[in-house]
């Protein structure tokens, strides 16, 4: 997306933080949301921030991503597998977005 001669991703990370276009406020305004950590990516994802399936998608695996980055070295495992479970629980309706073919 090109806003005002600067090209955007719907979204994108940087030095930890989750980056997203603000759905809730177009068409009438332009705004980047900020998550610093995977809880408030989990928050974006609730509160439709971010809309659309693929958007969604990638941001619950950048939610990942974050976790994995937060959690500390000794309980790694734990606090992965809870972040999993948060973000599992932001879109009760979104039942694939860690759906595994068995």
């Amino acid at each position: 997306m090109k806003v005002k001669g600067k090209h955007y991703r719907t979204v994108w990370m940087k030095k930890g933080s989750l980056f997203l276009i603000d759905q809730t406020v177009l068409p009438f305004e332009f705004k980047i949301y900020e998550a610093a950590n995977y809880l408030e990516t989990c928050e974006a994802i609730k509160t439709m921030i971010v809309r659309g399936a693929g958007a969604i998608g990638a941001t619950a695996g950048y939610a990942m991503a974050q976790a994995f980055l937060e959690a500390p070295k000794k309980e790694l495992l734990s606090y992965v597998s809870k972040a999993k479970k948060d973000i599992e629980a932001t879109r009760p309706t979104a039942q694939n977005l860690f759906w595994i073919d068995r």
